[in-house]
């Protein structure tokens, strides 16, 4: 029993990992972008209402959110801390609904 507990502990810990070098990568690729369109005049950033800036804005923003997400994740399965773990549960399955009832919005 304490075997099967372990390998279970060992994906959660693997998988919010592999979401936590998502997330890095994100936020990553969205400063990249925005930076090197603000000093090399790549995109006429000065619009603040650009849909360019704001969809870098956004990248960025779901860049750490997926971070966030994954070490406070990490942190309850290494933790054993199950109200943690309840926590991410319920906002990522408020995530999972949201984006099914709206997702012609979006």
């Amino acid at each position: 029993m304490k075997m099967g507990i372990q390998i279970c502990k060992f994906f959660l810990f693997f998988f919010n990992f592999l979401f936590l070098i998502v997330g890095l990568g994100l936020t990553c690729l969205g400063t990249y972008v925005q930076v090197m369109a603000t000093f090399s005049g790549f995109y006429p950033i000065g619009q603040k209402t650009s849909p360019f800036s704001t969809g870098l804005t956004m990248l960025i923003i779901a860049g750490f959110l997926t971070m966030l997400l994954a070490v406070v994740s990490n942190h309850g399965a290494c933790m054993h801390k199950t109200s943690v773990l309840n926590v991410v549960r319920k906002i990522l399955i408020t995530d999972a609904s949201y984006l099914f009832v709206y997702h012609n919005d979006l």
